[in-house]
């Protein structure tokens, strides 16, 4: 294929994003058919488009996006916020791969294009096997190099990363103190809502460098009133293999004698108990748990 040809797809190409864009957002507010419709015919002309000028990882990026728009139209995953955030990001995905493809490094891009790309195929597979696609909670902590000079700028990075693939409730430090500067923390936690996966968040942050480790898990409100629905809950996370973190509000939690018992159940299940409340967070530093 002529360079002429990658030329007049590049320049095309431009134009087509830019109409992605606009119409995702008139999705995201209107919900409408005849817009969905507008957005697959585009996302299909790009793969078609990117494949006859020989751009492989923009054809295939596309045809995944293609596929869960398509499931889309024909009811077969239901619209929700999430998935209009969802599609956002591969928009933003799809005008990085062409850009790279202009400038001729398109390495840059592939790790983030897996990992929506899986995105848009946990989706789907999640409605046909009958799942309603929601978002999970999770706790998020990255363990980052204690001997980095840069642990201060990586854990801002990582912290705007999380917000890409969700909803960033909490997290410790949060970004506003990273702004001000003065701190220089080792470890980041957040508390995110997302319909990513576990496993595409951690292959996400795990390549930033001075990460030494992401560990992941599934957050439930500890509630004392509710406890027999905390607690199966908790446990039906645990036997599908997941890691289960209560999270402590002072709302709904009063540390007495019941509670303590509780808490000192789940720890013994291996539970994680963890608390964005400073209050909390001081109790829970002072706190052990011992198996009689």
């Amino acid at each position: 294929m002529s360079l002429d040809f990658l030329n007049l797809f590049l320049e095309e190409a431009e134009e087509q994003l830019d109409l992605l864009e606009k119409l995702l957002l008139e999705l995201e507010e209107t919900g409408s058919q005849e817009v969905l419709d507008a957005i697959f015919r585009v996302a299909h002309t790009l793969k078609g488009s990117a494949a006859c000028v020989g751009l492989k990882q923009v054809s295939e990026f596309a045809h995944k996006m293609e596929n869960l728009l398509d499931r889309l139209r024909r009811s077969e995953v239901p619209l929700s916020p999430n998935i209009c955030s969802l599609l956002l990001q591969g928009r933003d995905v799809l005008r990085s791969l062409v850009r790279a493809a202009r400038e001729g490094d398109p390495e840059v891009i592939l790790e983030e294009a897996a990992v929506v790309g899986k995105s848009f195929e946990h989706t789907i597979k999640g409605s046909l096997d009958g799942e309603t696609p929601g978002a999970f909670r999770l706790v998020v902590e990255v363990r980052l190099d204690p001997a980095s000079s840069m642990k201060e700028a990586r854990a801002f990075v990582l912290l705007k990363r999380l917000e890409e693939v969700g909803n960033v409730e909490a997290s410790i430090p949060e970004a506003e103190d990273l702004l001000r500067g003065g701190i220089s923390p080792e470890r980041v936690t957040a508390i995110v809502n997302t319909e990513i996966s576990e496993e595409d968040i951690r292959g996400c942050l795990a390549g930033y460098p001075d990460v030494l480790s992401v560990d992941i898990m599934y957050a439930v409100e500890f509630d004392c009133q509710n406890w027999e629905s905390c607690r199966q809950k908790a446990e039906a996370l645990s036997a599908s293999g997941k890691r289960v973190a209560l999270k402590l509000e002072r709302e709904k939690v009063r540390l007495d004698a019941e509670a303590l018992k509780r808490l000192a159940a789940a720890a013994l299940k291996g539970y994680s108990i963890y608390a964005t409340d400073p209050f909390f967070q001081g109790i829970l530093n002072r706190m052990t748990f011992y198996r009689t």
